[in-house]
This record gives C-alpha cells, sequence and structure tokens, in this order.
C-alpha cells in the first residue's frame, strides 16, 4: 500500500500547507501492500487462467511463479534502499487531480515529469503552497509503469518465438516474460484500487461536506482487511472478468483503466462511513472489490494477449523514426527524446488513402427525432421511430427481462436512494454483464428478425451513422453499435450524475458543483420523474437513455442538438446551391476555417478567428473554392452565449461582403480535430464532390499544429481514425484535405459534438 496523500493544485494556500504536513504523517502512519498479499495474488492468478488458447497460453505453467511475482515490486519501496525507493514509489500512484492543469497525458515518462516540474516552479513563483506537492513523487507515475512492463512483455515474446522457430530451448524466454507480467501485474491491480487513482488516497482531502473519514487508514481498511474479511477467491473474480481482446492502444488503455477506478472513490469513502467495510457480507462492498479486482485481472490478462499478438508481426517502428535521435520531428532536448507515437490499430495500420471516386456519394443530411438522442446514440433513433423495429425489440424475451430489471432498479432508486447520486447512478448504468446479454439478443433478433435487417439495411447502413461497422453482417452491426451505445450511454451518466471529469473538464464538465445538496436533490427528483413515467419506458434501454437526457438537458448540454436539421436552417441556402455549382471552375470545394474561441466572456468573435477570416475571403475572392466552411461550438468560455461558427459566418457576411449562400456552418466541433472531422462530415452529407479536396486555411500556428505527427496522433487517440488525407502544403497557411467516410461515424464517447 502506498503511503502518500496529495492535494489539487487550485487549493488555497492554507489548506496546501496543511496538506505538505498531512502528507508528512502519512509517511509514517501506514504500511502494507496494495491491495494486500490476498488480493494481488488472485488478480495475477485469474489474468493467467483467462489467457485464450490463441494468447501465450505458455504462461500458464508459470501461474505460480507469475502469482508470486504479483506483491514483489512494493518490496523495492523501503527506505533502506533509498534509490530503489525513489525510484519505485511513484509508479504506484495516478494521483490525476495533480495533473488536471495537462489537457493530455504525455506518452513519455520523461515528458511528463518536466510538465510537473514546470508546473511545480509556476507555484512557487506565485507562493502558492500547492508546489510542495506539485512533482513526481506525490503525483505518481503507474500508467508508464505498466505500459512499460508490457513493451518488456512484448519484447520477450518476440524473442520466445524466434527461439521457437530456430527449435532452440525457450525455457529462459519463458521465465523472463513471465517475470515482466508478474510485476507488471502489480500496477494493473494497484490501478483498479480506486484510491490508487486520486488525492483522496489516504483519508479525505480538503472539503469535506459529507464529513468522509481523514484517516490515513482507511486505505488498508478497504484493500487488505476488508479483503480478507470477506475471504476474496479467483472463484468470485474469474467469473467476471470478460473475453480477451486485443487493445488498439495500451497506454490509452491504461490510463482508462486508471480514471474508471478513480471514478469509485467515494463510493469507497461511502462504504467506510456506513460500517460496509467492517461486515464481510456487505453486499456492495464485496461487489466493487469483486468487480475492481476483475477488471485488475481483465487489463493484465489483455496487455498480455495484445503483447503476444503483436508478437507474431513485423515490428512497427515509430513512423518519426527512433525517438532518440535528435532529427526525430518531435525530439524535445529537454528530455532527450521524443514522445511514444500512438499505436495503429490493425485496421488503420496504414494511412489513410483518398476516398475511391463514389465514395463520398449516397450519404445525405439527417433529421433525428431528437438531435441530441439521435447523434449520439443512433441505433436507439432509429429503433424508436420504426413501429416493427421497437415491437420487435420490446417483445424479445431476453430484452424484456432486461427492462424489467431496470425498471426494478429505477424503483429502489426513486424509493430508497433519496439523494445518494451514486446510489441512483448505478440504477441506470449498463453492467459489463447486462451489455453483453443485450447484445447477443440484439445479435439474434437480427438474425431471425425481417424488420430489423430492413432497418439495418435502408437506414443504418445508407446514414453513415455506424461507417466504422460497415464491413459487418447486420448482426455484427448492430451488436457493435450496441456496445458503443452502452458506453456513451455511461459515459454521460459518470459525468453528469457523479460529477466525474470528461477528457476537457474545463469545456465539458458537469455545470454544478455535483456534490452539492441541491445538485443530488435534482438528480432524485430525475428518478422519482421516471419512476412515475415507469410505463411509458417500454423498451429496455429507454430508462437509462430518458435519465441520461435529463441529466444532458439539466446541464445545459444540448450543444449537440443546437441548430439541427442544419440543412434545413443556418446551411439552407448553402445546400440549396450545391446543385448548381460549376465544380470544374474551381480547385477546391469550399476552404475551411477552423474557429477560435475567446478567453473573454463578453466578446463575441475572438480576434484570431477573425484574422483567420481575412485569410479564406483572400482565398474565396480569387475563387479557389465556391463556399466557406467556418467551423467551431459553443467552446470558450464555458458555457459561452456565442457559437464561434455563427458569428464567423456573421463576419463573412456583415464585414466581408461574402453572400450567404456561399457559407456552410458547422457550430459543433469543439476541437481541431473535430473541426476537420465536422467539416468533412458536412461535405460528404451535403455532396460537394468526394475526390476534390478542400482547403484548410488557418494561421501558421494551427496550420503547422495540423500538419504535425502530434496532430495525427491525437486524431487517432481520441476519435479513433483520421477523418481525411492531408494533401499538398501550399503555404504557411493553407494545405489541402481530402474528407474520409469513416468520419461519418458517430462518436458516443464526445455526448457535446458526437
Amino acid at each position: 500500500m502506498a503511503t502518500s496523500t496529495s492535494t489539487w493544485p487550485a487549493r488555497s494556500r492554507r489548506a496546501a500547507a496543511a496538506l505538505v504536513v498531512a502528507a508528512a504523517l502519512c509517511i509514517t502512519s501506514t504500511s502494507g501492500t496494495a491491495w494486500g498479499v490476498r488480493a494481488h495474488t488472485w488478480i495475477n492468478r485469474v489474468a493467467v487462467r483467462t489467457l485464450p488458447d490463441d494468447g501465450p497460453a505458455f504462461l500458464k505453467a508459470h501461474e505460480d511463479w507469475i502469482a508470486y511475482l504479483s506483491v514483489i515490486p512494493d518490496a523495492w519501496r523501503r527506505p533502506s534502499e533509498p534509490f530503489l525507493k525513489m525510484l519505485e514509489d511513484p509508479n504506484h500512484g495516478w494521483f490525476k487531480e495533480q495533473f488536471s492543469f495537462m489537457t493530455e497525458i504525455p506518452r513519455s515518462r520523461y515528458e511528463f515529469v518536466l510538465k510537473l516540474y514546470d508546473e511545480q516552479r509556476r507555484l512557487a513563483a506565485a507562493g502558492d503552497p500547492a508546489a510542495a506537492l506539485t512533482n513526481v513523487r506525490w503525483t505518481g507515475t503507474m500508467a508508464y509503469a505498466a505500459v512499460e512492463g508490457y513493451e518488456r512483455m512484448l519484447t520477450g515474446m518476440r524473442t520466445y518465438r524466434a527461439l521457437r522457430e530456430r527449435k532452440e530451448d525457450t525455457r529462459f524466454a519463458e521465465l523472463e516474460i513471465a517475470y515482466a507480467m508478474g510485476w507488471t501485474g502489480h500496477y494493473t491491480a494497484d490501478g483498479a484500487q480506486p484510491l490508487h487513482d486520486t488525492v483522496h488516497h489516504d483519508g479525505w482531502q480538503g472539503a469535506n461536506p459529507r464529513g468522509y473519514t481523514t484517516d490515513p487508514r482507511v486505505h488498508g481498511l478497504f484493500e487488505t482487511r476488508f479483503v480478507d474479511l470477506m475471504q476474496l477467491e479467483g472463484g468470485d473474480i474469474q467469473p467476471k472478468v470478460p473475453a480477451a481482446r486485443r487493445l488498439a492502444d495500451p497506454f490509452t488503455a491504461i490510463v482508462e483503466h486508471l480514471d474508471e477506478a478513480g471514478r469509485h472513490t467515494e463510493q469507497v469513502y461511502r462504504l467506510e462511513k456506513a460500517g460496509a467495510l467492517a461486515d464481510a457480507t456487505n453486499v456492495e462492498a464485496r461487489a466493487l472489490v469483486i468487480q475492481q479486482t476483475a477488471r485488475g485481472a481483465a487489463l493484465l490478462r489483455d496487455l498480455a494477449y495484445t503483447a503476444w499478438l503483436k508478437s507474431g508481426e513485423p515490428p512497427v517502428n515509430d513512423p518519426g523514426g527512433n525517438p532518440i535521435v535528435p532529427a526525430h520531428p518531435r525530439y524535445n532536448p529537454a528530455t532527450g527524446s521524443a514522445p511514444a507515437h500512438v499505436a495503429p490499430t490493425p485496421s488503420a495500420a496504414k494511412p489513410t488513402p483518398p476516398p475511391a471516386a463514389d465514395a463520398g456519394r449516397g450519404f445525405r443530411p439527417i433529421a433525428f427525432t431528437d438531435p441530441v438522442i439521435g447523434k449520439n446514440f443512433y441505433l436507439l433513433d432509429a429503433i424508436g421511430r420504426t413501429p416493427a423495429v421497437r415491437a420487435a425489440v420490446e417483445q424479445a424475451p431476453a430484452l424484456k427481462a432486461l427492462r424489467d430489471a431496470k425498471i426494478h432498479a429505477l424503483a429502489k432508486a426513486a424509493t430508497s436512494c433519496g439523494t445518494d447520486t451514486a446510489c441512483i447512478a448505478a440504477a441506470f448504468s449498463w453492467s459489463t454483464a447486462d451489455v453483453a446479454a443485450a447484445e447477443r439478443a440484439l445479435a439474434a433478433l437480427a438474425a431471425t428478425n425481417a424488420d430489423l435487417r430492413a432497418l439495418a439495411a435502408r437506414d443504418l447502413r445508407p446514414s453513415g451513422m455506424l461507417q466504422a461497422h460497415s464491413a459487418a453482417d447486420d448482426a455484427a452491426l448492430i451488436a457493435a453499435a450496441w456496445r458503443e451505445t452502452a458506453a456513451g450511454l455511461n459515459r454521460i451518466v459518470d459525468t453528469y450524475a457523479l460529477g466525474t471529469a470528461p477528457r476537457y473538464p474545463k469545456i465539458d464538465a458537469v455545470s454544478y458543483e455535483p456534490a452539492s445538496e441541491a445538485y443530488r436533490r435534482l438528480v432524485g427528483i430525475m428518478a422519482a420523474v421516471l419512476h412515475e413515467q415507469r410505463d411509458d419506458l417500454t423498451t429496455f434501454y429507454a430508462p437509462t437513455l430518458a435519465f441520461a437526457r435529463r441529466l444532458l438537458d439539466a446541464n445545459r448540454r444540448d450543444e449537440a442538438g443546437r441548430f439541427e436539421p442544419m440543412h434545413e436552417g443556418e446551411n439552407a441556402a448553402a445546400v440549396r446551391r450545391v446543385a448548381s455549382v460549376r465544380w470544374a471552375d474551381f480547385a477546391y470545394t469550399a476552404i475551411l476555417v477552423p474557429g477560435a474561441g475567446p478567453d473573454r466572456d463578453d466578446v463575441a468573435l475572438d480576434p484570431w478567428a477573425k484574422m483567420r477570416l481575412e485569410l479564406a475571403v483572400t482565398r474565396f475572392r480569387k475563387g479557389q473554392a465556391p463556399f466557406i466552411l467556418v467551423s467551431g461550438g459553443y467552446v470558450h468560455p464555458n458555457q459561452t452565449p456565442f457559437n464561434e461558427a455563427l458569428e464567423m459566418k456573421r463576419a463573412l457576411v456583415r464585414d466581408f461582403g461574402v453572400p450567404p449562400e456561399a457559407v456552410i456552418i458547422d457550430p459543433h466541433a469543439r476541437h481541431t480535430t473535430t473541426n476537420l472531422r465536422n467539416a468533412a462530415r458536412l461535405a460528404l452529407r451535403y455532396g460537394l464532390p468526394a475526390t476534390t479536396p478542400m482547403l484548410i486555411t488557418s494561421d501558421a500556428g494551427q496550420s503547422a499544429y495540423i500538419s504535425s505527427t502530434e496532430f495525427h496522433d491525437r486524431c487517432l487517440r481520441e476519435m479513433g481514425h483520421l477523418p481525411g488525407a492531408l494533401g499538398r502544403r501550399l503555404s504557411p497557411f493553407d494545405q489541402e484535405f481530402t474528407p474520409s467516410p469513416r468520419a461519418l461515424h458517430a462518436d458516443s464517447t464526445d455526448p457535446l459534438d458526437p
């Protein structure tokens, strides 16, 4: 068990100073091993036991060795070995509140440390006591320890395969791989323990309106004493471990694993306050331990499985070359290296080729029943407006049973949870088992129900909203759409009921203080209202969908639906004009101008954005394209009343004399990545020629960023794909861009702009 505490960077000076003292006291007040020997050992054992037959099955012969190694990293943290302790201690924590100032987690341990150092210097210069805890020791490096362990497994497996190919002895290679898996399991297990992923590591820190314990012994009480009290066994964990999967990007999967575990921090404190951690029969406490240990085992197993599959493929070196060579385009002299690239998925291993001649044909603008729901969860929107399919879904026995269970949970939430938002959220969230059950039922229904197959053929596929799964058969297409839907619904509940930080908390987070009595009462009222309306919630997904929609509405997070349907509103004149354009007269279909959000509440259009418009208008007047496409949503400052794209259109018409029918707006994008993605969507849906590129015009800084490997990797990391292919660079301000139909796929992980 780690013995640290931490603090929020933005806390008051007095609170920060007090926490420095508290942190020092914790060093001598707690001891032990994270999760205890029992849980660590079982996590590693279950990971080995659930390796699939097409994985590194030879590791099953080394289960005892891998289990023994599960607690060894804690032995590397004794003060008697100071060099080793200084190196190892940070690897056991990931106190994410400490680095909330980072917009992205660097794909380099050294870049991460330097960013912390820069922030520490800034805080120290301002006289902020929080500087004392803004460093690698009080922040943690667990994500890096885990991904480095994964790569050790990968290199060992390559050696193993080479030895086996040469028919040589593989025993030492097997021990090397087992060693790497054993100690990597320590970090995946630590990361699954919620108190290893928060500043509330050893007792609640700072504002404490619910009166949670500040005793640092809460850490050991949860992960060791209660685990021993409930007599956790492998048989408890293994049934909760899902089937093995290949991880598209192990580092991203690890960070998401740590983030997910951290969401259960307050649940641990609530259980302790209720005395549940002293009761071996407490259902919720037992379920939390089993759930999190199963997730730790699953991640370790998936890292080993992914390493095994990749070890059978030719090594893919960093696209920019050796990361420690100064010629690398992302080389940082301060670290002597470049950050790691994003691991490409099997389908994205090659650069996105330009679309075929007919790639953009057939897609049309869409009018949704409810744009917020339709854009996030197109499958549910399509089912809801197709009576025969809706009836089949309502009547399918397995789906009806899931609906009945949700209604029962809703009743409990409305009558028993009060203002306990964690209790309410649990009633609406989808468990892994229930997601899988619904997936099986929907796939079976698709195999037997002609109406559902017809919906896939005439609606789901032509819409482009499920474009990532276009090659799948109907059953697989619908199953994949449901998995994404369930994950998106859970994300909305986590973010806007529980207050879990989204990827970009400064602009996307809950609009109220989620721990306040007023907001908790509001969430409780939502549950009560839905309980009264339960007879109207006739499909298995309806209770959670209705709850998620109300959460977005309460937080004024309806950005995804604003201006829709755009082809009948702000973009109607431009859409009508498309058919009459003589495309042979133009080099480009449109000039794309990404927005820039102002940093002041009273500024409607940022000066940077207006200068970008000047550049675009010059090119428009030269006849390079028939349209200017402006992109940007309600982004900066948070909850701004001004929309970037709309304000840019107004300026183009009012200040530059551009005809309104020559302007297309994308009023939804919240990032540079989605500026390109949404522009690609509009071009394809509005019938702009698919094989003719657009021209991206911006200031030199943003234009260079769009061309960078960093931006390429960010697109893969955040969206899972490239929105199109970048072409020639024409000037410091201009680069060609050809949209890809893959950009049409809806992204329910970003509910404000899916």
